[in-house]
């Protein structure tokens, strides 16, 4: 009986160790948050303030409340198709699969002020059976994954970490994932070697590949609007593009990637799988978001030249129009004087000069 007591207290001892882990590592009193539970999103902000702030992301991106902006040309990538490395540093950090990308990757024009530098990207996913797992939703649709492709604005700061405490620092890269027929190529070499991460703190390197297969073809369509980081200290100072159209992956890649990592170290007592690793849709508030593209019902920003024209050559046409109105006026009143100048004349016969009319 006393064994059985025993066993019991050891268990629970585990178990409390365990979520004592994932709030406070107890080595280096570094704070664990979570997305569920005690620690999860909805207390965010209690540990880290700005999580709770008015320009917080990822958001439901309502298509009919949108404006369309004439002005924002398609984004441009360099360097995602050349890589100048030929492996990437993969890491399960305990809340995604990270992977770590070389310089010489960059982000510009589409409206963006500034070059941006990738320095990484992660992914966020829901959970096996279950084909729910982006953090953006548009329309109230949630999709099956999420890649956020992180930027620096390299013109103004030096680092990562020197630029994401600033209000123009970051630029992230948002991409939407569907289940579709085929693999898709990147997802194959992560797969691939998501055995040798799959506890949390554990990583290896992947061979180097395109980035531009984490892309869909079309560049020129995206949602762009002022948001934050996705995770705690959730850092307002994101210019967020949110591509329109998905990119595709199996369900055999995306069943892989929803089971087949821990949230904890080997170590730990107790292991869970890192799964639903996304948070809600924040309130947009006051904010707007442009897209570089029509949609239905959607509000404009701006105006095309076209539009210009039309506007400058309507206002000349009622220019003209008056000018006309008023020239017709005129004369109208001219001759109306004129006859009325004949009516008051009274004729009178020619006389010669003895008085006698002729």
């Amino acid at each position: 009986m006393s064994g059985l007591c025993g066993g019991r207290v050891l268990a629970l001892l585990g178990i409390c160790l365990v979520l004592n882990g994932r709030v406070a590592d107890s080595a280096t009193g570094e704070y664990h948050w979570t997305y569920t539970g005690p620690h999860g999103q909805e207390h965010w902000k209690e540990k880290y303030p700005t999580c709770g702030g008015d320009n917080q992301s990822p958001v439901d991106v309502r298509t009919d409340a949108t404006h369309l902006a004439h002005d924002l040309p398609p984004v441009s990538v360099l360097g995602y198709d050349a890589p100048s490395q030929t492996t990437y540093n993969m890491t399960n950090n305990g809340h995604t699969l990270f992977v770590k990308l070389p310089p010489g990757m960059e982000m510009s024009e589409g409206g963006l002020p500034y070059r941006y530098e990738a320095v990484q990207f992660h992914l966020h996913w829901g959970s096996a059976g279950r084909q729910l797992g982006s953090e953006h939703y548009v329309d109230g649709v949630q999709y099956a994954a999420e890649i956020h492709i992180v930027h620096f604005n390299k013109e103004k700061y030096k680092s990562m970490d020197e630029a994401m405490k600033k209000v123009d620092g970051l630029a992230v890269l948002g991409v939407l994932v569907k289940v579709g027929p085929r693999d898709n190529e990147v997802f194959t070499v992560l797969m691939k070697e998501l055995g040798k991460v799959k506890y949390s703190g554990q990583q290896t390197v992947v061979q180097a590949f395109s980035m531009l297969s984490l892309l869909p073809k079309e560049l020129g369509h995206f949602f762009r609007y002022n948001g934050s980081l996705t995770t705690p200290e959730c850092n307002e100072t994101v210019t967020w593009t949110l591509l329109h159209n998905p990119i595709e992956v199996s369900v055999a890649q995306l069943t892989t990637l929803t089971t087949g990592l821990v949230d904890t170290e080997a170590s730990a007592p107790l292991a869970s799988t890192l799964e639903n690793n996304f948070r809600f849709p924040q309130p947009l508030g006051q904010r707007k978001i442009l897209t570089s593209f029509p949609l239905p019902g959607q509000r404009q920003k701006g105006l095309r030249v076209g539009d210009i024209l039309a506007i400058i050559f309507g206002i000349l046409f009622i220019v003209c129009f008056i000018v006309l109105v008023m020239y017709c006026f005129s004369q109208r009143r001219k001759t109306s004087r004129q006859s009325a100048t004949k009516r008051d004349v009274i004729y009178k016969p020619a006389a010669n000069h003895d008085g006698v009319q002729i």
